[in-house]
């Protein structure tokens, strides 16, 4: 079960900047399945959020991975099932359109889906993904006086 929520957070440099998740992180929860398994996606938006979301698996096959019949308005529930079919770690986001702005404000995450016999037992598991952060506040750009006209 995914919910899509609308989170505001300070940024380092006292920027408020509104994330649009699941499950209150960015990147959303990982998700593991193994080679074979039926997931079965049940996403909820929220009932405060200010837009539609759905949900993208790039793990599923088909159109979208499940994006288009997940279009949530808020408060809406979306449900769908696909089944595992190759290895690998894959990207899920929200397919809504703006598509790039919701992945920018923080609707992703991954899906890992192991061999049918699992993976090996390890110590200690990462999980990172990439996010940059364009925010409004405007940053001061201090000039020098220079005998030079070139910039």
């Amino acid at each position: 079960m995914l919910t899509t929520t609308e989170v505001e957070a300070r940024l380092d440099d006292g920027t408020t900047y509104t994330y649009w998740t699941f499950n209150n992180k960015v990147p959303g929860p990982m998700v593991r399945v193994r080679v074979g398994d039926t997931v079965n996606v049940s996403m909820t938006n929220a009932p405060g959020s200010v837009m539609n979301h759905s949900i993208d698996f790039h793990a599923a096959t088909g159109f979208l991975g499940g994006g288009q019949i997940t279009q949530a308005e808020p408060g809406q529930t979306k449900e769908f099932s696909f089944k595992a079919m190759a290895p690998g770690v894959y990207v899920y986001h929200c397919a809504t359109p703006m598509v790039a702005q919701h992945i920018a404000k923080g609707m992703f995450g991954l899906i890992v889906v192991e061999p049918e016999d699992g993976l090996p037992k390890v110590d200690k598991e990462f999980y990172v993904m990439q996010q940059e952060i364009y925010a409004t506040k405007a940053k001061t750009c201090r000039r020098r006086k220079t005998t030079t006209t070139a910039w």
